[in-house]
């Protein structure tokens, strides 16, 4: 690839280094069970349900979704 400058890009050593840096970024990811009322989930469901808002022309409301309450996303307790 040519860029306009006269310089050439190596599509395969750049197709590399975005893997790498995938690879890279992945690796820092910590996954945890949290309840739902605690606040860092509370933050990603507000901020998952602000980002169903974007595609749709109403909107998206939570309450008319057949995504579960909060709550029922909580873990199993007992046998």
């Amino acid at each position: 690839m040519k860029t306009g400058d006269g310089g050439s890009h190596d599509l395969r050593g750049v197709r590399e280094r975005l893997g790498l840096e995938r690879l890279v970024t992945a690796s820092t990811v910590q996954l945890e069970e949290l309840d739902p009322d605690h606040p860092d989930a509370a933050h990603c469901l507000r901020s998952r349900t602000a980002e169903l808002r974007e595609p749709f022309d109403g909107g998206f409301d939570p309450a008319h979704s057949p995504l579960p309450d909060p709550g029922e996303l909580r873990a199993a307790r007992g046998l």
